[in-house]
Parts: structure tokens; sequence; C-alpha cells
């Protein structure tokens, strides 16, 4: 694949710090090291931050999740989180 962005639309509007307890947070900017600091579910985010790093590890410049509504405010870095390198 040559691709420069990945867009991972969801049923979440971000990916949450502390999904479901009261200090549940989004992330809205980060990168795969900081991502790596954190523990997400396999069932549920996990697999998409897994894809989204090697992603960015294999050269992309940018991976942005969030809710299909928002897909072009995502890509625009206004929506979602958006995963950098840097």
């Amino acid at each position: 694949m040559n691709a420069d962005r990945l867009l991972i639309l969801t049923d979440a509007d971000a990916v949450y710090l502390d999904w479901g307890q009261p200090t549940q947070r989004p992330l809205h900017t980060t990168t795969p090291a900081e991502l790596s600091r954190y523990q997400f579910d396999a069932g549920s985010m996990g697999p998409k931050i897994d894809a989204s790093c090697e992603f960015i590890q294999q050269g992309g410049q940018m991976v942005g999740i969030g809710a299909l509504e928002d897909g072009l405010r995502i890509l625009e870095g206004n929506a979602g989180t958006v995963i950098t390198k840097r």
C-alpha cells in the first residue's frame, strides 16, 4: 500500500483514556510512543491502536480515528484522535 494517511472510522468519536471511568478523557493528538504507555481493550480500541502504530512505524504520516460522520474533520485535524510520528 502506498498511502501516507489512514482513516479509521468507528462508533467512538475519539480514542479515550480511562474509557468508561469518571476520569475518561479523549486523546486529540498523540504519537505511537505515547500510546505505548497505555493499555487498550483487545476487543475494542486495541486493534485499532496497534494498526495505527504499525502504519506510522512503516512510514505513514498520519492516522485519524473517530466517528464516521466526522471523517473530513478528522483528516483536517479538527475532530477525533490524530496520531503522527511526532
